[in-house]
């Protein structure tokens, strides 16, 4: 087992940032009483772990199964010695994106509570459904939505290599759906359904051409979904 290094503020040190002080850490209890226009509510579900259910996620399903279940706790709320789960709700892989939790952020804070990676971890990274979505709402306001894709895949690779240099060599990648067959992106019309669905499969072409390059380049075992 690795050696746990986190002390009890070091997960909310993003919080100090200048731009970051107004923030604070949004919680929600269903009914949401903010949601915006694609029905996402302004911060994750205050029940279990920094996301959007008020269930197990997959992951969260998979690791319990393996008895594993203590890696994929929430870090940001559990003091335990082997959470190292990072992901909130409502996160980006751009660093840009304000008063959120983003990849950046989330990769930052784990290597600062656990500065070493075993080569035997699994480093899982689900991220880009919401830059996805940003993109769309770009599109929708004539704006190219090319540049928000092409920067959040960036980071994912930045991302990967920060984590591949601190010791890890295996990573789960997972592709973004289709948000064009969301109830919310489909009530917009059929245009909105297309472009979604384009945004979504341009960023997983992106991604796989992102994660083929870090797999030659670094030496990376990859598992793909």
């Amino acid at each position: 087992m690795e050696e746990h290094v986190r002390d009890e503020n070091s997960t909310f040190t993003w919080l100090l940032e200048p731009e970051n002080r107004s923030c604070g850490m949004a919680l929600n209890v269903p009914p949401y009483d903010a949601l915006d226009d694609l029905l996402v509510p302004d911060g994750p579900y205050a029940v279990g772990g920094h996301h959007f259910t008020n269930g197990a996620t997959w992951v969260e399903s998979v690791a319990r199964s393996l008895a594993l279940a203590a890696n994929v706790r929430p870090a940001l709320q559990d003091s335990g010695t082997e959470a190292t789960n990072y992901a909130v709700g409502g996160a980006r892989a751009v660093a840009s994106y304000p008063c959120h939790f983003n990849l950046p952020e989330q990769v930052s804070t784990y290597l600062s509570d656990f500065p070493q990676t075993s080569s035997l971890s699994l480093v899982v990274i689900e991220i880009g459904g919401n830059d996805v979505r940003d993109a769309l709402v770009m599109a929708a306001s004539g704006q190219d939505p090319a540049p928000a894709i092409v920067n959040a895949l960036g980071n994912v690779a930045d991302s990967i290599g920060q984590l591949y240099a601190h010791g890890a060599r295996k990573f789960l990648i997972l592709d973004v759906p289709d948000i064009g067959k969301t109830p919310a992106v489909r009530s917009l019309g059929q245009t909105a359904v297309y472009v979604g669905g384009l945004i979504s499969a341009n960023y997983n072409a992106g991604l796989l051409s992102t994660v083929n390059g870090l797999q030659t380049h670094l030496g990376i075992i990859r598992t793909s979904a």
